[in-house]
């Protein structure tokens, strides 16, 4: 690059730095085209690299594994477990179909500038979709009722708020994890 001036150097730096921008964008549509974009989790399954039919089976599949788990909360001087179905928590087919949906239009969809932000959140395993709440209200009531009764000696008033959104995230996230109460 000898002989050439600052505005040359200048000006071919950033033909070949937009070049290199450009090479990387073409690859990436590349390697995600037909498949969910690399770095996308559905409630903790990873669907990166799956084409949409392939997210939807392995969507039933995961729903399943999740059905079977327990869910664990504990409280000050008690603990509480139960299975989604007891509180009603199934996603339908629809959801599931659905939720595939959203992880195949991740970096497809919103324009070109939201398109290529989601492909850059992507690529650093920044897409984390969750399977939509389905527990049924009553009977997530008829647990926090409980929850109280196992407080009412204590002084701890349960936050049923916080409580009933507690609920929902741990039934939509895999692997298991234990969920304190939530108290005043």
């Amino acid at each position: 690059m000898k002989g050439l001036s600052r505005t040359a150097k200048a000006s071919l730096s950033g033909v070949i730095l937009v070049s290199l921008f450009v090479f990387g964008v073409v690859v990436d549509f590349g390697i995600n085209a037909g498949v969910v974009h690399q770095g996308v989790t559905i409630s903790g399954l990873d669907v990166g690299g799956l084409t949409l039919e392939e997210t939807q089976s392995a969507l039933y599949e995961h729903r399943s594994r999740m059905r079977q788990g327990e869910v664990c909360f504990s409280g000050p001087d008690f603990e509480d477990c139960f299975l989604p179905e007891d509180v009603g928590w199934f996603p339908s087919g629809s959801d599931l179909r659905a939720t595939a949906q959203k992880a195949f239009d991740v970096g497809r969809s919103g324009g070109p500038l939201v398109a290529l932000g989601e492909r850059f959140r992507a690529w650093s395993g920044d897409i984390a979709l969750s399977l939509p709440p389905s527990a049924k209200p009553s009977k997530v009531t008829d647990v926090l009722d409980e929850w109280e009764l196992e407080l009412s000696g204590s002084d701890l008033e349960l936050d049923r708020a916080r409580s009933r959104a507690t609920i929902k995230e741990s039934l939509a996230t895999w692997p298991r994890i234990e969920s304190e109460i939530p108290t005043l």
